[in-house]
């Protein structure tokens, strides 16, 4: 005689579970931090060399955006393809950012990112009045949360040191170059004079610190943060927000460099 043994309800409420437990799609750990490079005169060495010292496999995108006359076709992907292993493209509007790529901009647009995808737009501003580093850091800023990453190399001017504000107001963090060792230090001098950057160290320890912070759990498992967040001293925010538990180990990490060492 057989018996029919009939299913067993564990297994599946155990499943819903599992389900209900994870986050939602668009937070899953599969989504790669993204990583904004801003960078002006001098900048293209240290592009290269950020490049060559990046791991190929880091999980990570990366949008490359410099200060370059305007024209119709740029060259920029060709040139930094030769120093990384990485696919390099130009970003087109409405592409997908991808680990292990790296987005060059249009020397004739502004860029952006909307729902984890590339946006540009023609500038409104005309040439000298532009700050479009800082408009780039405020879309990761908005859209990425605490996987935005901002980056500053060599440049004149201050472009980025206002869009960075929103990347520490939202729960990401700012590395920058160190003045000393760029060819112009007016982009790095601007943006650490605003105290929120978490980082100031040569362009080849820079990687290291990249994949410390996109494994950390506070990344791979982002909290549920305010929609909106003011501005302040990005350590004294993430101390006061974490107390114990999960944060923890981020707070010491991010407290830890609130006065890096050159």
């Amino acid at each position: 005689m057989v018996v029919k043994r009939g299913r067993k309800s564990k297994p599946t409420a155990r499943r819903a579970a599992v389900r209900r437990a994870l986050p939602p799609r668009g937070n899953r750990i599969s989504s790669p931090c993204v990583v904004g490079i801003g960078a002006s005169a001098g900048g293209f060495d240290a592009l290269v060399e950020f490049l060559r010292v990046t791991p190929a496999n880091s999980g990570l995108a990366f949008i490359i955006l410099q200060h370059l006359s305007p024209s119709p076709r740029s060259l920029s992907a060709e040139l930094f393809s030769r120093h990384t292993a990485m696919s390099v493209r130009v970003a087109e509007d409405g592409q997908r950012l991808q680990p292990n790529c790296v987005y060059t901009t249009p020397a004739d647009r502004d860029i952006g990112v909307k729902d984890g995808c590339i946006r540009l737009s023609k500038p409104t501003e005309i040439r000298g009045r532009r700050l479009p580093v800082d408009q780039l850091f405020r879309s990761l800023a908005q859209d990425q949360r605490e996987r935005a990453i901002g980056i500053i190399l060599s440049g004149t001017g201050s472009d980025g040191a206002l869009g960075l504000r929103e990347i520490a107001a939202n729960g990401g963090i700012v590395l920058v170059q160190t003045p000393d060792s760029a060819q112009f230090d007016g982009m790095p001098r601007s943006a650490i004079a605003t105290g929120l950057v978490a980082h100031v160290l040569p362009v080849a320890k820079m990687p290291r610190v990249l994949l410390r912070y996109a494994r950390h759990a506070y990344v791979r498992k982002p909290p549920t943060l305010p929609s909106k967040s003011r501005v302040g001293n990005p350590v004294s925010k993430i101390l006061g927000a974490c107390g114990s538990g999960p944060w923890s180990e981020l707070c010491r990490l991010q407290a830890s460099d609130a006065h890096p060492s050159h």
